[in-house]
């Protein structure tokens, strides 16, 4: 649940409520109604959430068990998402969830299609 990821990563990084609230921009009393359950915040706020701890927007939000950016993946997906292909940026967030020998073959992969060119 959302509300509970949330507080177990503002605990791990020993972070007050008030200071995740600065960093993203929205209310203390915010950040205390998403950790309660009582509302969850909007995509944009779960982006920025998943920025400032450096996790997926996925482990935020349906549990999912590999908290951890790729960072190159990252910079990749807000390139793609800046020229508007949101068919490949959804693709790179979803390798970004992946362990690190199905990323390895995946770039092998593209790298082969990339040197054929």
């Amino acid at each position: 649940m959302i509300s509970e990821r949330i507080k177990k990563l503002r605990e791990q990084k020993n972070t007050t409520q008030g200071d995740l609230a600065k960093a993203i921009g929205v209310t203390t009393s915010a950040v205390s109604a998403w950790e309660k359950g009582i509302n969850e915040p909007r995509m944009g706020a779960v982006h920025k959430i998943a920025q400032y701890f450096n996790v997926t927007k996925s482990y935020l939000v349906n549990d999912e068990d590999l908290p951890i950016y790729d960072s190159q993946a990252i910079m990749i997906a807000e390139t793609l998402i800046k020229y508007e292909n949101q068919e490949l940026a959804q693709l790179m967030d979803k390798i970004s969830q992946m362990k690190q020998k199905e990323k390895d073959k995946i770039i092998k992969i593209i790298q082969t299609l990339v040197d054929e060119d």
